[in-house]
């Protein structure tokens, strides 16, 4: 363990906006949140860097580092054997563990590490450097919180310094969940229509990080009768509960006929709006841009296949 300490590991700079000064993660950094009673299996490289963050306090950490081999090793890290709680976490999330099923390892026999405890301070963070090629499996073990308790699992966050990513290199897309019907990678000023059935699931993905994106969805059943109907954020906020324009993620979606027609499972992201329009041709003529490339366009293109009259803002 290298130098257990407060705060968020200095792996930021400083960005200016409008006068405005940020702190930034480089570029080089990635983030990723592990839901309290929740894991997540992340690919690691020899010499990279890792931060494991408690933010709320009092919240425990397991973790092991497998190789490809499916041998894990933890035995750089300054850690004390953990409860066995990996396995048990690793067994609610399907999707967490496949990685390690596909490595034909035996995720139930995993040894795991514990950090952190219930009297660790807000903020406490833990840091190594990875030795070989593999993967790291962190979970936030906790289980439901009983009325008389103080214990309700928070998120633990890590970030990942990685070694050999050079200035501008592009990620690679994780590997799917489970094994995909569609998977398409959608380049940057283009849009994607696609059918899915009521029951699946749709996975939206950033894998290059800071790009804004719009999502928008159609009652297939609507379409077929020539209605266009799709997600209607004043009925959504209404159904909802939400009086009031804000920014945020909705529970569930729906149409003006009151057609739920997406839920949402979980958000990573955080940031989201349903009460402004995707950047449209106007946008930019009133910056000075006539004719740049802008989503409303794309999308009119895209859905006219499907019958969709064009907007001049989505």
């Amino acid at each position: 363990m290298v130098n257990p300490g407060l705060g968020y590991p200095d792996w930021s700079y400083a960005a200016a906006k409008n006068g405005i000064v940020t702190s930034r993660i480089a570029d080089d950094v990635e983030r990723h949140r592990v839901p309290g009673g929740g894991s997540r299996t992340i690919r690691v490289q020899a010499g990279d860097g890792v931060a494991i963050v408690n933010p709320e306090g009092q919240q425990r950490a397991e973790f092991t580092v497998v190789d490809h081999q499916g041998v894990a090793d933890t035995g750089f890290v300054d850690a004390e054997a953990g409860a066995g709680q990996l396995a048990r976490t690793l067994a609610r999330v399907e999707a967490v563990r496949l990685p390690l099923e596909r490595l034909g390892l035996d995720w139930s026999r995993l040894p795991s590490y514990g950090l952190f405890d219930a009297d660790t301070p807000a903020a406490s963070r833990s840091e190594f450097t990875v030795q070989r090629d593999g993967w790291l499996v962190v979970a936030a073990p906790g289980a439901p919180m009983r009325p008389e308790h103080q214990d309700t699992p928070t998120d633990i966050i890590v970030f990942i310094r990685r070694q050999s990513r050079r200035q501008g290199e592009r990620l690679a897309p994780p590997a799917p969940l489970f094994d995909p019907l569609i998977d398409h990678n959608i380049q940057p000023g283009q849009a994607y229509t696609y059918e899915v059935k009521a029951g699946q699931w749709i996975q939206i993905l950033d894998v290059q990080g800071r790009e804004c994106s719009d999502f928008q969805a159609f009652s297939q059943r609507a379409l077929d009768r020539g209605l266009e109907r799709e997600i209607d954020p004043t009925t959504t906020r209404s159904l909802t509960g939400r009086g009031y324009p804000a920014p945020g993620l909705s529970a569930k979606f729906w149409s003006v006929d009151h057609e739920a027609l997406a839920e949402v499972v979980q958000d990573t992201c955080g940031r989201h709006d349903s009460f402004g329009l995707a950047c449209t041709a106007r946008y930019y003529e009133d910056l000075g841009y006539p004719g740049h490339i802008n989503c409303s366009d794309n999308m009119n293109r895209e859905l006219a296949q499907h019958g969709v009259r064009a907007r001049g803002g989505w």
